[in-house]
């Protein structure tokens, strides 16, 4: 028996909120983009969850479809148009293997929870889940920000940095969720339109002081000059201003004399911090 339930999204999934900005998801794809499907088990072996139809519907996002077998009775729950998020890697079971979990693309970054005894689903709405975590128990679902997304844990000597730390895990309990029956799972994006996005971000602590040198003059690059604009140097910031009034389309990644010419730095401005 073949159970299919689907929605039509994929002419959104170019529209969609996911920005995928790492690209260990894009390795894992390109690793096995030459195989057709990529599996995972449940804990106790008596479900599997089939990963197919691998895309990049650009640059550093990596979807999938995927599809569940019930081992031991021979079922197949097939979530058509949903798409995944990876090639799996984020999959999250229960102990006792009937829920699980995993971050998908549609209508918007979420962590989508299926309870296979019960055929029912939920979901929890991120703003940012390619740099989250969904660890499922059995009576809740904690999402943590990963340790490898946290920026800048290092100063460096170029630009100046901030200093972040990781948040607290959002825990939420399974059974204060909101349980819907698979069959109206094609209705899954226009239900979820109007869901609050959760933000979960790592806890800005300031910038480190700089120990470094200023910018002398324009010949660095635009993203470091915003750097130093945001951490207050005066000349940075007058220079970062001229850019910004000269075009809306800016290339962080040439240097600001491509903007400006090359203008050396005004003595006046170099222990001037804002």
């Amino acid at each position: 028996m073949k159970i299919l339930v689907c929605n039509n999204i994929s002419s959104k999934l170019k529209h969609s909120t996911s920005e995928i900005g790492y690209y260990s998801y894009t390795n894992r794809w390109q690793q096995y983009k030459m195989t057709e499907k990529y599996e995972k088990y449940s804990p106790d072996r008596k479900y599997r969850i089939e990963f197919y139809d691998f895309n990049e519907p650009r640059m550093g996002m990596t979807i999938c479809k995927f599809k569940l077998s019930d081992l031991s009775k021979e079922t197949e729950t097939e979530f058509s148009s949903l798409w995944a998020i990876g090639i799996g890697n984020g999959i999250s079971w229960t102990d006792n293997s009937e829920i699980f979990s995993l971050p998908i693309a549609n209508p918007n970054d979420n962590y989508f929870i299926f309870d296979i005894k019960n055929q029912k689903f939920t979901s929890i709405h991120f703003r940012n889940c390619w740099v989250l975590n969904g660890n499922l128990k059995n009576d809740r679902i904690e999402i943590e920000f990963r340790d490898d997304q946290i920026p800048e844990k290092k100063e460096h000597n170029k630009y100046p940095t901030k200093n972040f730390s990781k948040p607290e895990n959002l825990t939420f309990k399974l059974s204060e969720l909101t349980w819907i029956d698979i069959t109206l799972l094609k209705d899954f994006d226009e239900m979820n339109k109007s869901q609050t996005l959760q933000d979960l971000q790592p806890i800005d602590n300031g910038w480190r002081k700089f120990k470094g040198d200023l910018p002398k003059d324009t010949e660095i690059l635009v993203w470091e000059l915003r750097e130093f604009a945001k951490y207050g140097d005066s000349q940075s910031i007058e220079w970062f201003d001229l850019i910004k009034a000269k075009t809306k389309d800016i290339n962080y990644w040439v240097n600001a004399s491509n903007y400006l010419g090359f203008i050396k730095r005004n003595t006046a401005a170099n222990k001037e911090l804002r």
